[in-house]
């Protein structure tokens, strides 16, 4: 069965009223977007974790539980299952795909955290070393942030950029302020991520040397264009964490 009301709805065994949301299924709760109707993002399928055919409105809201979103066709019966969400940018409004309503969720990931690719993502404001902002990000049920391929780190770029460009106390030369999960503290030139994973994907700052080990740089911070750069550990830094869908 399914629920609408004030153009939210979720999926629930039975379902209910809460506020103007209709529950269906714990933690599945959708709000349409009237504001990008008729509208397909730019780039297509970089933004979808996968597409669905011949799908109802229910069977594609139910297979949303891990993605930000959904778009949805109902002539088609077209279910593109998003990796994040979509703002204004990622949409070309002179381009109508006719029939098309965007689903934005609301909840998988809680306050003050961002999904993308069924992880969540959080920037700490907290000025600490590399030590306590890994103890600080598994003190939330996270880790600090593993960064696996460009296309993630362009999107942390992009979604945490007003939060670094806040930061107060970015003074340092490439202004480098978010630590990220990355070290050689082990074994030096050999980067691992804080599971032991050796780093694969990387995206230093080969434009100044980086990584350079200057005064002993064992520890991974990302810069405000996107790019690495190593630190003292004891550097005092921003963090962000990530986390898996639970």
């Amino acid at each position: 069965m399914l629920g609408v009301f004030s153009g939210r709805f979720a999926v629930f065994m039975s379902f209910f009223f809460i506020g103007d949301i209709i529950s269906l299924n714990v933690n599945l709760y959708f709000e349409k977007n009237d504001k990008f109707k008729d509208l397909l993002p730019i780039t297509g399928d970089d933004n979808y974790i996968y597409t669905k055919n011949d799908l109802s409105l229910l069977e594609c809201a139910g297979s949303c539980k891990f993605c930000a979103g959904f778009l949805y066709n109902s002539g088609s019966k077209t279910c593109h299952l998003l990796k994040s969400l979509l703002n204004e940018t990622s949409f070309n409004r002179d381009h109508v795909d006719i029939g098309w309503e965007l689903y934005e969720s609301l909840n998988v990931c809680g306050s003050g955290w961002h999904l993308y690719n069924t992880h969540c993502y959080t920037y700490l404001d907290l000025k600490i070393t590399w030590a306590d902002a890994k103890e600080s990000c598994a003190s939330i049920g996270a880790y600090l942030v593993q960064i696996d391929t460009m296309d993630e780190n362009k999107w942390i770029k992009e979604t945490l950029q007003p939060a670094l460009n806040s930061s107060k106390t970015c003074s340092h030369r490439f202004c480098c302020d978010a630590w990220i999960g990355a070290s050689d503290q082990v074994k030096e030139g050999n980067f691992q991520w804080t599971n032991k994973e050796n780093v694969v994907f990387s995206n230093w700052m080969a434009k100044w040397g980086q990584p350079d080990n200057y005064l002993d740089e064992d520890c991974v911070a990302v810069c405000l264009n996107g790019q690495w750069n190593d630190h003292r550990c004891s550097y005092l830094l921003n963090t962000i964490c990530e986390k898996t869908v639970s």
